[in-house]
């Protein structure tokens, strides 16, 4: 699993830390988050016809997956969503040997499709024509 983050810390001693990770977010906790790769991904349709992304993913017990969209003022072609990885520094255990993401696109839907992006690589999902 690649991950990427940058450390932000009111701690003077890990201000500017750099680990060449892409900087997501970090919270005042130390809770790091950066990009994650996934290994696969699907949208289905639902049974009321809306689209639902189905996103795996290699699990490392140290990081919490999500996925997020991006927010934007206008309907874009292709609409971007995030998969993000946050590092925490309680690790709970987790048997688990990949991880699964769901969500629903009915809000987060280009007027072509989605984009995933990850922390090496990007894949585009084209809507059904017709």
């Amino acid at each position: 699993m690649t991950i990427g983050l940058r450390l932000v810390s009111k701690v003077p001693e890990l201000q500017g830390r750099d680990d060449d990770w892409p900087f997501v977010a970090a919270t005042n906790d130390l809770t790091v988050c950066g990009l994650i790769d996934s290994t696969a991904f699907e949208v289905i349709q639902g049974i009321s016809g809306a689209y639902i992304l189905v996103v795996w993913g290699n699990d490392d017990p140290r990081i919490i997956p999500s996925l997020i969209p991006r927010i934007y003022v206008r309907q874009p072609d292709y609409y971007e969503i995030e998969v993000v990885g946050c590092l925490t520094g309680i690790v709970p255990p987790k048997d688990v040997k990949g991880f699964p993401l769901t969500m629903g696109l009915e809000h987060a839907l280009g007027r072509k499709g989605i984009k995933l992006i990850g922390a090496t690589k990007s894949e585009q999902w084209d809507l059904p024509k017709g």
